[in-house]
């Protein structure tokens, strides 16, 4: 084998393995006291949010993507969804703030939930301000634990709820 042609194919070897560990995602993020695990993209963080317990900021290295807060407590189904806006009206889930639209059911192995997106309130109410998109997710596991996932942007909103998971409750 010639040396130019060792040369490529440990340049195409090298590209592969380095390509794969591009795609590897970390570990997820798991917190026992709070019963979640979340499998966060590469970079983006999840931080407390203050003094109050189970109430966590997560952010993206993309500013773009916009804050997002998670919630955890114990709940009905009923509790999370007075307090995230959702109600249900001629057989129909809807999400009501300044607007009222239609909510879509989701799902996973450990929870079922509701998700929609409703304008709000503009964030400096001034006259002639945008009025924003918010994002909320309801997630209520199999045991009276809710989670709240709310945030700008839908498809963040969306894709961090498709990588939540309420962990089985712990016994003592």
């Amino acid at each position: 084998m010639t040396l130019s042609r060792l040369f490529v194919l440990l340049l195409v070897t090298s590209a592969g393995i380095a390509a794969a560990q591009a795609d590897t995602e970390p570990a997820p993020i798991e917190n026992k006291a709070c019963g979640f695990r979340i499998a966060l993209p590469e970079h983006w963080k999840v931080t407390p949010s203050g003094h109050k317990s189970c109430v966590f900021t997560i952010t993206s290295p993309a500013p773009s993507d916009g804050k997002v807060q998670l919630s955890l407590r114990d709940g009905t189904p009923e509790d999370g969804e007075k307090d995230l806006g959702f109600s249900q009206e001629n057989g129909r889930w809807m999400l009501h703030s300044v607007e009222t639209v239609n909510a879509e059911g989701i799902n996973s192995s450990t929870w079922s939930g509701l998700q929609g997106t409703v304008t709000t309130k503009a964030a400096d109410n001034t006259p002639g301000s945008v009025p924003l998109q918010e994002t909320r997710a309801l997630l209520v596991s199999h045991n009276n634990r809710i989670a709240e996932i709310t945030g700008e942007k839908e498809n963040v909103v969306e894709g961090l709820a498709e990588r939540f998971d309420f962990l089985p409750p712990s016994t003592p």
